[in-house]
């Protein structure tokens, strides 16, 4: 064991010592702990100065076992955009121009894309809601809305057309990013005409989270 003293004394006298380091004839070692119940066992906070920034939270160990921190990775966007023209059959990038929230920088609010900095599984969810139509050219016509990435769809939600009232479509998805990849919601419609997406509403949003890295 290695100790030191609460305080300096007189030469001579009798002084009161504390653990600073134990090793057991087990190889444990112990940090502020003289009887260490695993290999390092720290009694007390524990700081690394190479983790140290601000929302580093989590932890992450590689294949070698070292290990780095993880910045946590969320967002959450919307549109300040009262109504956005979408054509009949043209696939459309929805405008959530307006961050919630995004904890490491990582969405975009002018190309409304999330770019994956790490290799993962990420979560996201989306809705998007259309205006009213008032006469739709075939029973077949449908809103549809597509989670894209890197430009093609990863997944999809389809609802029939019906005349009066607005309807909102959600999509909830898992889906496995390496780093640079980019992610936005897409929209269209095949009314045969204009119509509109509505913003300004919490019946249109766009989140995601890193949900573990590999």
């Amino acid at each position: 064991s290695i100790y030191n003293t609460f305080a300096s004394g007189t030469a001579g006298n009798n002084v009161t010592t504390q653990d600073v380091i134990t090793m057991d004839n087990f190889g444990k070692v112990g940090i502020g702990n003289s009887s260490p119940q695993a290999k390092l066992h720290v009694s007390g906070n524990m700081r690394v100065d190479n983790l140290a920034g601000s929302g580093k939270v989590q932890l992450y160990a590689d294949d070698a076992g070292t290990v780095t921190g993880v910045l946590p990775i969320a967002f959450s966007a919307k549109s300040n955009i009262s109504t956005t023209p979408i054509a009949h059959v043209i696939q459309t990038s929805y405008p959530f121009n307006t961050e919630n929230y995004d904890l490491a920088n990582f969405y975009d609010n002018s190309s409304y894309e999330f770019s994956a900095p790490v290799n993962g599984i990420y979560h996201f969810d989306c809705a998007v809601t259309f205006g009213a139509v008032n006469n739709v050219a075939s029973s077949s016509s449908a809103y549809a809305l597509f989670i894209h990435v890197d430009g093609v769809s990863s997944g999809h939600s389809t609802q029939p057309m019906a005349v009066g009232g607005f309807r909102t479509l959600t999509l909830s998805q898992d889906i496995q990013l390496t780093p640079g990849q980019k992610v936005n919601i897409v929209v269209s419609q095949s009314s045969g005409f204009t119509i509109n997406l509505i913003g300004n509403s919490a019946g249109s949003f766009f989140t995601g989270h890193l949900v573990t890295r590999l």
